[in-house]
């Protein structure tokens, strides 16, 4: 679910105490899958918004979810290094892009311990439609698109998830690919 070569900016909201598999009670929108391949044994984060652009476990001017947990998880690669993380499409908050944080830590028994941060984005175009979902509050305001987003503009292009339908929403994959210096 990333890329090693673009770092994508980390994010305020990379927490300590994440869910072995995501808690999407108390969230509605339409749900994605997306899968990131990585190495065996090397514990993957995700995490988003709900349909409003509410992160759990925060507290902001907009928005008190301190001790929430919902749309946060983490999961370790299996034997061919993949993952499988089911969510929703994330919601928009004002001045970024729709997009979904990621994280790959190392095993415990790696030689060193190595992280990569970075965060997903989805197309435009598939956004305003899965937007579209009753779930997804209209606001007076238009949302940031990917052109205008800074962080975007700092290689997210090729951080795009490459959406396919599937029965009850969206399916993606990303796959990583991390070299790791002798």
């Amino acid at each position: 679910m990333r890329k090693i070569c673009v770092a994508g900016a980390l994010g305020a909201l990379m927490l300590g105490g994440c869910l072995s598999t995501p808690d999407l009670s108390g969230s509605s929108g339409a749900p994605s899958l997306a899968a990131l391949q990585s190495m065996c044994g090397t514990t993957a984060v995700d995490y988003g918004t709900d349909a409003q652009g509410v992160y759990s476990d925060v507290s902001e001017r907009r928005f008190r979810t301190l001790g929430s947990r919902f749309l946060r998880g983490y999961q370790v690669t299996d034997a061919t290094g993949s993952v499988r993380f089911v969510t929703i499409y994330p919601g928009w908050y004002p001045g970024r892009t729709v997009h979904i944080h990621c994280k790959i830590r190392t095993g415990a028994n790696a030689a060193r311990a190595l992280q990569w941060t970075s965060q997903l984005y989805f197309d435009d175009t598939i956004t305003d439609q899965a937007h579209r979902h009753v779930a997804y509050p209209q606001r007076g305001r238009p949302r940031t698109r990917n052109g205008r987003d800074d962080i975007f503009q700092d290689g997210g292009r090729s951080l795009m998830l490459a959406l396919s339908g599937a029965a009850e929403g969206y399916d993606a994959g990303f796959s990583v690919g991390l070299t790791l210096a002798s």
